[in-house]
């Protein structure tokens, strides 16, 4: 499915240190890797964080990446993800269950995608 979203500037280099990751896997040698095939295997990174502390030990941590300032004068980057409706489904999931940890009412879907990548990559580092 295609989803059109605007990326924060923490997001897109989170999603380029992942690619990189990823690539040095060597399974996917030769490939063109898209931004929403490196969301789809972010999402699978994520998806068994079942455990409460952990969701709240990647909402907590802070990135240094893009300050608000960078962000707010950043040139708007709109992109097309093509993603798995299981990632969509994982999204909308999450929609529901991060507002717990930032203590608002709703999140949007790019805070959910920069907490998919966050949380991908830290699972990557082994810091949960």
């Amino acid at each position: 499915m295609r989803l059109a979203i605007r990326l924060a500037i923490e997001t897109r280099n989170s999603i380029e240190v992942l690619k990189q990751k990823i690539k040095e896997t060597g399974k996917f040698e030769g490939l063109t890797l898209t931004n929403g095939f490196i969301i789809n295997q972010a999402y699978l990174d994520c998806k068994y964080i079942t455990v409460n502390e952990k969701w709240g030990k990647v909402v907590g941590t802070n990135s240094q990446v893009g300050s608000q300032i960078q962000e707010r004068y950043a040139t708007k980057t709109r992109t097309d993800l093509n993603v798995t409706q299981e990632t969509i489904d994982g999204i909308n999931e999450l929609k529901e269950i991060l507002p717990q940890y930032t203590g608002t009412k709703y999140v949007t879907t790019s805070y959910v995608l920069k907490m998919i990548v966050r949380g991908s990559l830290m699972i990557r580092n082994n810091k949960i």
